[in-house]
């Protein structure tokens, strides 16, 4: 080659080499954009993740609200109680009520806001089945005429625990409700 190709050739090499890619405008419009793109995602991430929180909490208030009606029907159920009961329906009422109440109060066990009164009223209910098997009939004439005084005065003491600790739990799932 010869010193004119090398001047022509590094004439276009100069040409090309103008200015640095940063100093041109179109470079700094497309980082800006860049920035700014990943700074809208950085705040919409945010924004899902306290959202998320949000359903979360609302979640956990929906299923206190629950329990605290559910619990509060079978309160009213306790309150109408019979004195002329048979054993058969009482322990039929009792089946279901003990079903609904531990399966309303099972997932509050773990929870040590509320672990003391669930103690107290598993207990209850254990009592309330020990009264009962303690006054089985055994099907003379004797015992059918007294059947539903008996069935009444030896679950009425319990059950109104029952009813106590139910309306006590209650008051405890509510005030978490106003918490949150």
């Amino acid at each position: 080659m010869t010193e004119q190709q090398y001047k022509e050739l590094l004439n276009l090499i100069a040409d090309y080499q103008t200015q640095p890619f940063y100093s041109d405008t179109a470079f700094w419009i497309s980082t800006v954009i860049g920035i700014i793109g990943v700074y809208l995602s950085f705040i919409a991430f945010k924004e899902a993740r306290e959202a998320k929180q949000a359903a979360k909490a609302a979640g956990s208030v929906v299923r206190l609200q629950s329990i605290t009606i559910d619990l509060t029907e079978i309160i009213q159920r306790l309150d109408k109680l019979s004195t002329e009961l048979n054993y058969s329906e009482t322990r039929d009422f009792f089946n279901e009520l003990n079903r609904r109440v531990r399966r309303s109060i099972s997932i509050l066990t773990t929870d040590t806001i509320y672990s003391s009164k669930t103690s107290e009223i598993l207990a209850t209910l254990v009592n309330i089945k020990t009264n009962l098997d303690n006054v089985r009939q055994n099907g003379t004439a004797d015992q059918t005429l007294l059947a539903g005084t008996n069935l009444y005065y030896a679950i009425e003491g319990e059950f109104s625990s029952l009813s106590g600790q139910l309306a006590d739990l209650c008051g405890l799932l509510e005030q978490k409700t106003l918490e949150q």
